[in-house]
């Protein structure tokens, strides 16, 4: 008996602490939430079944150690394990979907006695132990403790380990929804050694006291089935141990399935961040040079015919095309080496891009990141807003003339806003379709606003400048989900 309760209060004790190092995890699962319940009541009963071990060999313990004030513990630790138990059950419970079939009052009810299970049930058993010093046993006499180790058998154990079995019944379909089928399987055999704890250890008790009907005391189940209730617990708990660490192993699962999908989202970014610089390339780059293709055969023609004034003014005009599309090209480059250099953060990114738009153009930029301070960003996130900024700065060099640009990051009302204002010319947005097809950067930064769950809007009047505001709310993943916008102009 002493390495029975031994290997008892191991198991239950190795499984407490191994769950408490795996609680706290942020996995999503309702499962996290209710093991820092399981973890407490692996622990403290193992310390119970401990106990026990101390009583059977009363003649090695120390002087120092009052055995009835162990008796007493035991009792106390018996009684509080007991109801973190109830605890990790109804916690599994109340968070488990109702089925359609049942009303909501019925559900609401249900969610009620759950919450409030394990306090009922643990001032019914604190009433029985003022009841029974009531009726003349003292607290902490022999029949006293006895009684009290009953009813918290009655009262907690045997509600807890069936609400903590139909708990984890619950939890394996989720799991099997959640495509983790073994963890599914091992969660229903936890569940199945919970209910075979509940009938050895809420209903077989110690024999010589008034029981219900229901109930055995040792002696009795020793009489019918041949073993000593107490392998049967024991072997239950190394049952729940092995299953319950094997339960765990979703935790480790799930880091990795995030890890994978985060993996195929960076992938997917880079692919589509290809299809973008494609797509600008060929509205960009490859018009410039069909255009210029043009321009040189009309030179060529002047030439040809003698007009040499002309020639000159159309060779000045190629000139100032191949500038501009250096600029570009220069442009793209940075762009490129900055958004796939973010290991500094967002705004670190944004001033390298400002301060290279400055060198390169002579336009001053002013920037004001500071309110933006500890908002954080998905990385997807990070990469498309800097691309927001450079394009606009790009826009701003193409088209607004203007002599100082503004780059604004601050938090308002739940959502990260981003602007990027000159003190250009301005545009009408209601201006004609050319030149809003002249304007497919507007489009691409649309997009890329989009691709994040962002809202973007261009607010610009004509002789007063141009502002394009990004609105991204805050706590969301940047999940590729389409945000409906408002239409606005290009330039």
């Amino acid at each position: 008996m002493v390495l029975v309760f031994f290997i008892y209060g191991l198991a239950f004790f190795c499984m407490g602490f191994a769950i408490a190092l795996e609680s706290g995890q942020s996995s999503g699962l309702r499962l996290a939430g209710a093991l820092p319940f399981l973890a407490a009541f692996g622990i403290l009963h193992g310390l119970t079944e401990w106990s026990d071990t101390l009583l059977l060999v009363q003649a090695a313990v120390p002087a120092t150690i009052s055995m009835d004030s162990l008796r007493l513990a035991r009792t106390i630790l018996m009684g509080v394990s007991t109801l973190a138990l109830v605890q990790f059950g109804s916690s599994l419970l109340r968070g488990a979907e109702a089925p359609e079939k049942r009303g909501r009052v019925a559900t609401s009810v249900l969610r009620w006695t759950l919450g409030y299970a394990p306090a009922l049930l643990g001032l019914a058993w604190l009433a029985v132990l003022v009841l029974l010093s009531a009726i003349g046993y003292p607290v902490g006499s022999r029949q006293w403790l006895t009684h009290a180790d009953i009813w918290a058998r009655f009262l907690l154990y045997l509600p807890g380990s069936v609400l903590a079995g139909t708990g984890l019944i619950s939890e394996a379909r989720r799991l099997e929804e959640a495509d983790f089928a073994n963890i599914a399987r091992d969660a229903r055999f936890a569940a199945g050694t919970f209910f075979l704890n509940a009938l050895v250890a809420g209903l077989v008790v110690p024999p010589g006291q008034q029981l219900p009907d229901l109930a055995l005391d040792y002696d009795r189940f020793q009489s019918l089935f041949g073993v000593p209730v107490q392998l049967l617990r024991a072997l239950s708990a190394v049952a729940i141990a092995f299953f319950m660490l094997r339960v765990l192993r979703v935790f480790r699962f799930k880091t990795q399935r995030q890890v994978e999908e985060a993996e195929r989202r960076r992938l997917l970014a880079a692919l589509e961040e290809r299809e973008r610089i494609a797509r600008e390339m060929h509205d960009g780059i490859a018009q410039v040079v069909g255009f210029l293709n043009l321009r040189i055969r009309v030179a060529r023609q002047m030439l040809s015919s003698g007009r040499l004034a002309d020639a000159e003014a159309e060779l000045d005009q190629i000139q100032r095309i191949v500038r501009e599309a250096y600029s570009d090209i220069r442009q793209s480059i940075g762009s490129l080496r900055t958004a796939t250099g973010l290991e500094q953060g967002l705004e670190a990114a944004i001033r390298e891009s400002a301060a290279d738009f400055s060198d390169q153009n002579g336009i001053p930029v002013e920037l004001a990141l500071d309110e933006g301070k500890g908002i954080s960003f998905p990385q997807e996130a990070e990469v498309q807003l800097v691309r927001i900024v450079q394009e606009a700065l790009t826009n701003v060099r193409k088209h607004a003339r203007a002599t100082k640009v503004w780059i604004r990051l601050e938090r308002h009302d739940g959502a990260a806003l981003l602007a990027v204002e000159d003190d250009g010319i301005g545009f009408d947005p209601s201006g004609s379709d050319a030149r809003r097809r002249r304007c497919f950067g507007l489009e691409t930064m649309r997009e890329r606003a989009e691709s994040i769950g962002a809202r973007m809007e261009v607010i610009s009047v004509p002789g007063e400048g141009t502002r394009v505001q990004v609105r991204l709310p805050l706590g969301q993943r940047a999940t590729g989900s389409r945000a409906s916008h408002e239409d606005t102009a290009g330039r």
